[in-house]
């Protein structure tokens, strides 16, 4: 924020009088009770300057005259607002090419400008004369966000309403997962002046652990549940933690489907069962939150699972707008004190055995503004109490006087923030280019069939689980999701023809025998390590050009028996580096 200026020591003393007392010596010196000789000690104004004012000398501002009158500066603030609420705010640096450009449109030249450009000193003058608008940091918002808009969220809350009625606000939950990092981040230290690059030492990775909250729009805050990183679950990672604190363990470190549903059964359910009367469970629609088993059990208890809009949870969401900042911020206090204690100076990162403590520490900061963020967070979203204005301030709605900033000046603002939200990305084809051959866009070598090869490209090996951050946009694309399963029935059909190349013996449910089975459109060869009447859990292998080899991390997914296609013996290996031979499935690189 610019400075005001201020006083040398030393310096003349200059205007030391309210514009109020000036107006009281000038009336009382008009009405003949004083002379302007006895006014100038008794209200410490200068006798010159009661002279000046008498004659209607020097009634200027002090100090040097704005360069622009007061309905252009005003002109200047209210384009700021505009293109700030439609999400282009503009710098300094910006603002004064703006000005720049105004001048030479008017066809004026300003001989205190150099170039008829604006200093930095005129910009810091300017926003002090204009406290309306200030300088802040701005976070980048996704295109997917910025789309969401008026209407949506009106359909929202008109169906909102009718859930909520005669709801109290200890019924209604909102529930969301968040990332607690290994990262204390950035803090201002003391150093030698002219110091570059001032350093911590201090360790630091980019691990982090999951953790859901919940909470309702009472102010009541239910004990959190972490998801480690991990196969298997260790007795110390467990204790000395906070009162009714759950732990599990995914091989991603994160919520998939059936990690959500155990928090739903031994969390959620439990505490909801206790209330009587309607309850109401507001979600964002993440794909692991909208199973068929956590809907069943909702039906079963009773609990009305509410998603919120697409991409609006920075909107919406009371646990991401007023909870999990509070939240972000007493961790990475807690952190950094446990980096300099002498167990966080041994280790690199947090060992899960500390986490635990920590996390108790974290809930005591939290814990007591836990119900004022809560409230906060509900009526801030207008969810409790409902009012769709306070989500509605928070999107581009024009405020702007239409005599001020004309209305094509508006119009360009909302085109160009309608063109870039609705900018949806091309699928990418891959092209059968013949080897040392080039192609341009416009050849007829760039086919629209789907080849094998095209197909198997199409998909990547990947986690079942739903991967999220505090950025995502927390929606499922089902239009992406319909494409990819076209394809994959597509790739099926294809194999289907292509059998009598592959030779599969019949499957031995057995542990330790080496299967074929096929997912996500993709053949790979895995080894049996667990299974019953319908499903088996499988440690798949990985292409190596023409070769296979094991994953560095054992891949071990669970997929219903249709999925297996045959039975293949033990892959043989050939070299030290890791790499096995698969004959049966030979065929399946000569077609590509």
């Amino acid at each position: 924020m610019p400075r005001k200026y201020k006083r040398r020591v030393g310096s003349r003393r200059y205007a030391d009088y309210t514009a109020e007392t000036l107006q009281m010596c000038l009336a009382e010196i008009r009405s003949g009770d004083i002379s302007h000789r006895k006014a100038e000690p008794k209200y410490k104004i200068p006798r010159r300057t009661i002279l000046n004012k008498l004659k209607g000398n020097h009634c200027k501002k002090p100090g040097k005259q704005p360069i622009y009158t007061s309905q252009e500066e005003h002109q200047f603030v209210e384009c700021i607002v505009a293109l700030g609420e439609y999400g282009f705010p503009i710098n300094s640096r910006e603002l004064r090419h703006i000005i720049k450009n105004y001048l030479s449109r008017c066809g004026r030249e300003v001989k205190t400008f150099q170039d008829n450009l604006p200093g930095q000193d005129w910009t810091n003058a300017f926003i002090i004369r204009h406290p309306e608008i200030s300088i802040r940091f701005a976070e980048n918002i996704k295109r997917t966000r910025a789309a969401v808009d008026e209407p949506l969220l009106r359909s929202f809350f008109e169906n909102l309403a009718g859930e909520l009625k005669d709801v109290p606000p200890s019924n209604v939950w909102n529930f969301d997962e968040t990332n607690l990092t290994d990262d204390p981040g950035k803090k201002k230290v003391l150093v030698k002046k002219g110091t570059k690059y001032p350093e911590i030492i201090r360790n630091a990775s980019k691990t982090s652990i999951s953790i859901m909250f919940c909470g309702n729009a009472a102010g009541e805050l239910l004990p959190p549940y972490v998801v480690y990183r991990a196969h298997k679950m260790w007795t110390t990672w467990a204790e000395n933690g906070p009162k009714g604190c759950r732990y599990n363990a995914s091989s991603s470190g994160w919520f998939d489907a059936n990690i959500f549903t155990d928090w739903l059964g031994c969390q959620m359910i439990p505490r909801l069962k206790k209330i009587e009367g309607k309850k109401v469970l507001l979600c964002d629609n993440l794909s692991s939150h909208i199973t068929i088993h956590s809907l069943d059990l909702c039906r079963k208890n009773e609990i009305h699972l509410i998603c919120l809009p697409p991409n609006s949870t920075h909107l919406t969401q009371p646990l991401d707008v007023a909870f999990f900042r509070p939240l972000k911020i007493a961790w990475r206090q807690v952190l950094s004190d446990w980096k300099n204690s002498e167990e966080g100076v041994r280790n690199t990162n947090i060992q899960k055995q500390f986490f635990p403590p920590l996390l108790l520490k974290l809930m005591e900061i939290i814990t007591p503004y836990a119900e004022a963020n809560l409230k906060a967070g509900f009526r801030k979203c207008g969810i409790f109490p409902l009012n769709i204005e306070e989500v509605l301030s928070r999107i581009p709605r024009s405020t702007c006087n239409p005599d001020v900033v004309q209305s094509a000046f508006l119009e360009s603002l909302e085109a160009k923030r309608t063109a870039i939200t609705n900018t949806t990305t091309k699928r990418r084809k891959k092209l059968n280019v013949p080897a040392g051959k080039s192609v341009s866009a416009d050849e007829s070598i760039i086919t629209e069939e789907t080849s094998l090869d095209e197909l198997t490209a199409s998909f990547s090996r990947q986690d079942e689980d739903v991967v999220f951050d505090d950025n995502s946009s927390d929606d499922v694309n089902f239009e992406e999701l319909d494409k990819d399963q076209q394809i994959e029935k597509e790739f099926m059909s294809f194999i289907e023809g292509q059998k009598n190349e592959f030779h599969f013996a019949n499957v031995i449910r057995e542990v330790g025998r080496f299967v074929v089975f096929s997912y996500m459109g993709q053949l790979f060869p895995g080894e049996i390590v667990a299974f019953d009447d319908e499903k088996v859990t499988i440690n798949a292998m990985e292409k190596s050009l023409k070769m296979w080899k094991l994953p560095s991390r054992r891949d071990e997914l669970t997929y219903p028996w249709s999925d297996v296609l045959g039975g293949i013996a033990t892959p043989k290996k050939i070299s030290k580096r890791g790499t096995f031979t698969v004959p049966e499935l030979t065929p399946l690189f000569d077609l590509c």
